[in-house]
């Protein structure tokens, strides 16, 4: 995997927003310990959102992976209109390290849905 590749994603508040990861890299990480948090600032304990619901899909023509984060409608309706921190982390036992992240901006909809 290469490390700390940045990206940016928009969804709608109140959506189940898959967000996909690129550029994994040729390694397979397959049985990986993988944590998605989503934080409003740099280092905020605890993040808003923190989930090992990851799927990895892969390898391509190149070799490589696609790490997709399904976020749930619940969390999704739990954050406001605004511009969050987004960060995948490997978090095995000696290798806790953030692969990717960025920015995941939440937009409002015109309403949610019932």
């Amino acid at each position: 995997m290469c490390g700390a590749q940045s990206q940016s994603w928009s969804i709608y508040r109140g959506e189940d927003a898959p967000i996909v990861l690129t550029g994994a890299g040729t390694t397979d990480p397959t049985g990986w310990a993988l944590v998605v948090t989503v934080s409003q600032y740099v280092e905020q304990d605890p993040p808003l959102i923190s989930t090992t619901n990851v799927t990895v899909g892969g390898p391509d023509t190149d070799g490589a992976y696609t790490l997709t984060v399904a976020l749930t409608r619940a969390q999704t309706s739990a954050l406001a209109f605004s511009t969050y921190r987004l960060d995948l982390w490997r978090a095995d036992s000696g290798f806790n390290v953030r692969l990717a992240g960025g920015q995941l901006q939440v937009l409002t909809p015109v309403r949610l849905p019932a």
